[in-house]
């Protein structure tokens, strides 16, 4: 939990930490290697998700394959109507709603 925000009112990072795992590459390995696979891959939401901070990820755009990309914005504990008051906002500003994948 982060006590001091330093006059911040929120923090930025990415969603993920890497782009899409191949569908492949998670076949076949049962709940426990599934979760050790993708746990490097979920490192900026598992944190955020253990010490209770208020959270939330949006669309950010594509990567070279043509998936969804998102970042994470991060508040302060009980920060929740704020942030979803700011992805409304966002949402409005960009909406992302009818985006579909590239196929």
């Amino acid at each position: 939990m982060i006590d001091s925000w330093k006059g911040a009112d929120l923090l930025l990072t990415p969603t993920v930490a890497t782009g899409t795992p191949k569908r492949e590459a998670l076949l076949r390995r049962g709940a426990l290697g599934t979760f050790l696979a993708v746990n490097p891959w979920i490192t900026y939401t598992a944190f955020w998700n253990w010490t209770g901070q208020a959270a939330l990820s949006l669309p950010a755009g594509r990567d070279g394959d043509g998936l969804s990309r998102g970042v994470q914005l991060i508040g302060a504990r009980g920060a929740d109507a704020a942030l979803l008051a700011l992805g409304a906002q966002l949402e409005r500003a960009h909406p992302w709603a009818s985006d579909q994948p590239i196929a």
